[in-house]
Formats: C-alpha cells, structure tokens, sequence
C-alpha cells in the first residue's frame, strides 16, 4: 500500500493475529485495531475453524 495507508479491522468472529511492522497482536471477536498497512503486514487465522473479520482500508490520497 502507499505511505500513510491504514487498515481498520473488527473481530466479527474467531481469534485472529495482526502482525505489522515488527508489532503483532493476537485479537478476538469484538477487538478492533488500527494499524499502518504501508509496512509489511499479515492477518492470521488462529481459530480451529473460520474467523470473521470487517476490514475498511484508509488510503492517505487518492488512488485513483
């Protein structure tokens, strides 16, 4: 993503863990986190079935 860009994520369902950057947090249904998705960045399903997540991603500019 370009610089600035953020992801804003809710925990709809399961465990998941965030990692971002040299940060990781683990989550679980209703946490929410904001974190820089400009860095490298992973989401991570640490559920023994399916996790469910709502995620709005925050360009800084526009990219189109």
């Amino acid at each position: 993503h370009a610089a600035g860009t953020e992801e804003y994520l809710t925990v709809l369902e399961g465990r998941i863990r965030v990692s971002a950057g040299e940060k990781t947090t683990d989550l679980a249904e209703g946490d929410f986190i904001i974190y820089g998705s400009d860095v490298e960045h992973s989401i991570e399903n640490m559920s023994a079935g399916r996790a469910h997540i709502h995620m709005v991603v925050r360009f800084s500019r526009r990219q189109w």
